[in-house]
């Protein structure tokens, strides 16, 4: 696997967008109203999504042969964007962006998809309260305690990260 890892660069959030639209459109949007999808459209535009890193989200990539297969957001301890190709998981990915965003700022709490549970549970997370809808949008709030870290080996844990002014790429 030739797997790079990397913050994400101005000129990635049209492929960054595009990318995140179509998993949740495959993956997820059956689960929300009509509202929720539009509201979710506005949150993942190029330049929303642009002007979310500026006032201090992280954004991290993950790149196979050049092509976006994850991406991981955190804002204030927060998740608020993940996702993995549906072909390319189990793969240790998700895994390998939560162990780089891990040693800077490690996120603590999420609103994960119905869909998406069990794969924050096996990054620590663990349910915070019921399911819920807001905004048209369906998901369970899941918490993760301070102390808890994605590390573990893995192959994406050996992937090749790119410079992004810091030994981890989000420097």
């Amino acid at each position: 696997m030739d797997l790079e890892i990397r913050r994400i660069a101005a000129q990635d959030y049209e492929a960054a967008c595009a990318f995140f639209w179509r998993e949740f459109m495959r993956e997820t949007s059956a689960r929300m109203t009509d509202a929720g999808v539009a509201v979710f459209r506005d949150y993942v535009r190029p330049d929303a999504m642009r002007a979310r890193d500026a006032a201090g989200a992280t954004t991290l990539i993950a790149l196979e042969r050049g092509e976006i297969i994850g991406l991981l957001r955190v804002r204030q301890s927060h998740v608020s964007l993940f996702f993995v190709a549906a072909p390319c998981r189990r793969r240790g990915i998700g895994r390998g962006l939560f162990e780089i965003v891990d040693e800077r700022c490690p996120p603590q709490s999420v609103h994960s998809s119905v869909d998406a549970v069990g794969a924050y549970e096996r990054l620590g997370f663990r349910g915070a309260g019921p399911e819920q809808m807001r905004d048209g949008l369906r998901f369970v709030p899941m918490e993760r305690r301070a102390s808890h870290s994605a590390r573990s080996p893995s192959s994406a844990s050996r992937a090749k990260l790119a410079p992004g002014g810091g030994q981890n790429g989000i420097g």
